[in-house]
Parts: C-alpha cells; sequence; structure tokens
C-alpha cells in the first residue's frame, strides 16, 4: 500500500515541475569582451546575425534637426527600409535616467523612451525566426552611455549594466527569446563639459536571428566572440517522464 502511495504522488510532483517550467528563464545575457565593430560588421555582412530590425536613441543635437530617436526596419544585411522606419526627437538631459522599453508582437514592433513612442508595422513579413539581439553602447572622452535594469517580461534579468567609456564601444548578446517579447531598461547619457553632439553618446539595440557558424559566430571563445547557449527543453523531459510514469501505474494496477 505505501509504494501504491509513493507511486501516486509522483505523477502530481511532475505535473507540477511541467507547470512550473514555463517560468525557466530564457534569455541569456552576455558580455562580448574585446569585441568591436570591426568584429561586428563581417558577421551581420556574412549572415551570422541577421539584423532584421534596430532601434537607436543617441544624444542627438539638443532634440532640433536631427533625431534622437530611431527604429529601422532593415533588409538584410543592413539596408534600411525608410517606408516602414520611425524616427522622433527626444531631449536628452546629462544624467538623466530615462526608461525605455521594446516590444515585439509577431510582426509589429512598438519602441518607447519615456513618453515618446515609435512603431513600426510588418516589420518581419518574411517570418524570420527572431532569437537573439545584439546591444551596442558608443562614449565619448568626456562622456559615457549607461543601459541597466535590462529586464524581459519572462523574468530574465541582466546581472551586469553595459557601459561605454572614453570612446569606447561595448557589446552585450542576448541569446533565448522568441518572436514575442517586452525588453526593457533604463538609460542614462552623461558628460563632464561641453555637450556631445550626434551619435557622440549612443546604442543600439538590433534584433534579428543568430544561424549557422558562417566566421566565428559560434566559435567557443569566452574572451571576444559572440558564444551560443544551449539548455534543456524541460517541458519536453518533463511530459516525456509524465508518460513513462503512466505506463508503469498503469502496469502494476493491473
Amino acid at each position: 500500500m505505501k509504494l501504491y502511495f509513493f507511486l501516486l504522488s509522483i505523477p502530481v510532483s511532475l505535473i507540477n515541475l511541467f507547470i512550473s517550467s514555463n517560468i525557466v528563464i530564457a534569455a541569456y545575457f552576455n558580455p562580448l569582451t574585446g569585441y568591436s565593430e570591426a568584429d561586428l560588421v563581417p558577421e551581420i555582412n556574412n549572415g551570422s546575425f541577421v539584423d532584421k530590425f534596430n532601434t537607436t536613441s543617441n544624444i542627438g543635437d539638443d532634440g532640433m534637426a536631427n533625431y534622437e530617436l530611431e527604429l529601422n526596419n532593415i533588409v538584410p544585411p543592413q539596408t534600411v527600409d525608410e517606408k516602414s522606419s520611425s524616427k522622433k526627437q527626444f531631449l536628452g538631459k546629462n544624467g538623466e535616467k530615462v526608461d525605455f522599453q521594446r516590444s515585439f508582437e509577431g510582426e509589429i514592433l512598438k519602441y518607447q523612451v519615456d513618453k515618446e513612442v515609435l512603431n513600426a508595422i510588418n516589420v518581419n513579413e518574411a517570418g524570420l525566426d527572431i532569437n537573439g539581439m545584439i546591444l551596442s553602447a558608443r562614449s565619448t572622452k568626456n562622456g559615457q552611455t549607461k543601459l541597466s535594469n535590462l529586464v524581459f517580461d519572462d523574468g530574465s534579468m541582466s546581472t551586469v549594466d553595459l557601459i561605454s567609456k572614453k570612446r569606447k564601444i561595448d557589446f552585450l548578446k542576448i541569446s533565448g527569446i522568441d518572436n514575442t517579447f517586452t525588453f526593457s531598461g533604463t538609460q542614462v547619457f552623461s558628460w563632464i563639459g561641453e555637450r556631445p553632439e550626434n551619435n557622440d553618446l549612443a546604442y543600439k539595440i538590433r534584433v534579428g536571428t543568430f544561424q549557422e557558424p558562417k566566421s566565428n559566430l559560434y566559435k567557443a571563445n569566452s574572451a571576444s566572440r559572440l558564444s551560443a547557449i544551449e539548455v534543456p527543453e524541460t517541458k519536453t523531459i518533463s511530459l516525456f517522464s509524465l508518460l513513462l510514469v503512466g505506463m508503469v501505474f498503469t502496469h502494476l494496477r493491473r
């Protein structure tokens, strides 16, 4: 009898595991130490990373003629489709913390910085399988760009900030996402002395697909290159276990 109740408790535990697997962290944040624009451009041109759409926030020209916010629909590898892209002005202040959010649902993309909202529709008409992002932050000699509080709607949160200092561009790879997501964070542009202009302080979020290796994209080199991370599909494992225990339980009842 004790064995009977023990076996009966197993499926219940596995059901709980199957349900809880839906909240397993899906996004992975990987700082790219030693990575540069010279590394990224070839990756995009040869298709190792397909840049499908991207958004940019920069210091601009104090909210005058040039645009501080951009949402670009990309025709791979790097052509901007102006008809389905969007731009807005945004007056950024020195050291001000400003929240931003990126949301994507199949073909509709929304980019919000503070109260400014940019929208684009049909940005993924080809049905590209979105699975990752590349974030880059640019600085000047006397200023810095900082992205913090990076969070996905599935609960995944970055434990590191993306900070660019002293004429440097820093990169962060995010993998494990899909065609529906919300990504948010906080941007800060700060400087000493004269106000920077245009892209002196800026960050870009590229969204697209990491594909099969064509160059250094999937080579294991934690010091510099983009590295892929894979985890077992918990839901699949749990469902298989449920079926297996169910078969054993049915056999014992006979």
